[in-house]
């Protein structure tokens, strides 16, 4: 018996299970769609399917809600919509702060307009500026060489077009990884049939095509709208396709850890409000922060063995 309860000290402490932190996004990482002004701030048509939070903030309006499927949920009644509430106002002001942030990462690398629309470039994880836009076309593969916590952040002058039946492509996937698409100024447009994958961070709108889906990462605008046209976003990546090697398949491990492509670096917000931007840095290994039930079951089995300890002392 004794040997049992000293195992089983040392055992549940390695049952808690960790939640990962997002350091960039803050709470906007809980949103797979959220619109700023616009009345209204998401305008959908059409069947769409959401996987994570829809919200809007500052404008309270959503257009064809009764039309879209979120978390399994129709829109009119599912708990996950957020219209010009608390939860979307601190939402949109983590949103201002990952905008503000990443931007001060650049300039990056230069990519000129031969470089992402010859319909086959693959980029090494970094930071890339596309001057005024960013137009793809054909497939743009993103090589993560399975490096864990690595980046890819473009920061894109005006607009952001992935044309009709474009890809955004991933390869080698690590843990932790991200992809982040900033247009401080600007916006974005996913045509019909494209496959995109990360995050769009826009200060003006986000405009979707129709049968466009994201399958990991999100579609977050600051000032602008968002529009929806019989889309699937989601920021589970569950259905994105990860090549390894010759193979490709979805559902890449990985991929699942990296929530939604947001992991991997960490920002550091502006040190009084107005003032300079925040800056980004490499995590080293990722961030976990354990669950409060897992923070009250490490602790108590840490007593039980103390006490445990103890007793064989004074025995």
């Amino acid at each position: 018996m004794t040997k049992l309860r000293a195992l089983c000290f040392v055992v549940l402490p390695m049952l808690a299970l960790p939640a990962y932190a997002d350091p960039v996004l803050g709470t906007a990482s809980n949103f797979v769609v959220l619109g700023g002004a616009g009345a209204p701030g998401v305008t959908n048509s059409g069947p769409t399917t959401l996987t994570g939070l829809l919200g809007v903030y500052p404008d309270n309006s959503i257009s064809g809600l009764g039309s879209i499927t979120i978390n399994g949920s129709n829109g009119l009644i599912s708990p996950d919509v957020h219209l010009a509430d608390a939860v979307a106002q601190l939402a949109q002001s983590d949103l201002s702060t990952a905008i503000s942030g990443l931007s001060s990462e650049g300039p990056g690398t230069s990519l000129s307009a031969s470089s992402y629309t010859a319909g086959i470039v693959t980029l090494l994880p970094g930071v890339f500026s596309t001057g005024s836009t960013f137009d793809l076309t054909g497939t743009l593969t993103l090589d993560f060489n399975n490096l864990s916590n690595a980046s890819f952040i473009f920061l894109i002058g005006s607009s952001l077009t992935a044309e009709v039946g474009s890809t955004v492509a991933l390869n080698n996937v690590g843990s932790n990884d991200s992809v982040f698409c900033v247009m401080p100024a600007g916006s974005a447009t996913i045509d019909a049939g494209a496959t995109f994958a990360g995050n769009i961070l826009a200060n003006a709108s986000i405009t979707f095509g129709t049968g466009a889906t994201l399958d990991c990462g999100r579609a977050l605008a600051s000032t602008g709208d968002v529009t929806l046209l019989t889309n699937t976003l989601s920021i589970g990546c569950e259905n994105a396709l990860v090549t390894t090697g010759s193979v490709t398949a979805a559902g890449n491990s990985n991929l699942e850890g990296s929530n939604g492509l947001s992991g991997g670096i960490t920002i550091t917000p502006p040190v009084t409000p107005g003032g300079p931007p925040g800056s980004i840095t490499p995590v080293a290994g990722g961030i976990v922060v354990p669950e409060p039930r897992s923070v009250l079951l490490l602790g108590t089995s840490l007593l039980g063995l103390g006490l445990f300890v103890r007793r064989k002392i004074t025995a």
